[in-house]
């Protein structure tokens, strides 16, 4: 009964008009390619807080309005409207909002993510800006259209858009 509970009470953090998609990837996706997992468009309410030890995946969210404060790798960050937050979800993380946020996401993985992500994190860290969004935003736009739409899906062409993001 406890478990029941503590997933309405999240689910009332995050507004009805929130969608994401989960997908399970191909073989061949699995042998050679990045691959989104769940992807979404999500508002959540003043409040909202996750904490997890482990969800097998690699994190890219967008901050499109609002603040969230994570812990990542044990460190104490905060991200804000116009920020990036990569996150390595194999390890234990929790972010919540007080004021409310609205964010752009895409659980991945892939044999090369992990290389990608220290590559990346190493050079700018977790929580970052980049001068020009809307490449990034495009590419994270297209893979929710994929699944939105209920496209064919593409496996090579949405690895292609993880690799550019």
């Amino acid at each position: 009964m406890k478990t029941f509970d503590k997933h309405r009470a999240l689910n009332d953090y995050i507004a009805p008009e929130s969608e994401y998609f989960v997908y399970s990837p191909s073989h061949t996706a699995l042998d050679l390619f990045l691959y989104p997992l769940q992807c979404g468009l999500f508002s959540y309410k003043p409040g909202y807080t996750l904490a997890r030890e482990s969800f097998d995946s690699f994190l890219l969210m967008y901050i499109q309005k609002g603040e969230m404060d994570l812990v990542l790798e044990g460190k104490r960050l905060h991200a804000s409207t116009g920020d990036f937050i990569l996150a390595d979800c194999y390890k234990p993380h929790a972010y919540t909002t007080k004021t409310g946020c609205e964010c752009l996401w895409c659980h991945y993985d892939g044999n090369t993510a992990r290389g990608y992500y220290n590559y990346i994190i190493e050079r700018i860290g977790n929580v970052f800006t980049m001068a020009d969004t809307h490449p990034a935003l495009d590419k994270m736009t297209a893979l929710l259209r994929f699944f939105y739409h209920r496209s064919p899906i593409k496996e090579p062409l949405m690895s292609k858009y993880l690799n550019d993001i």
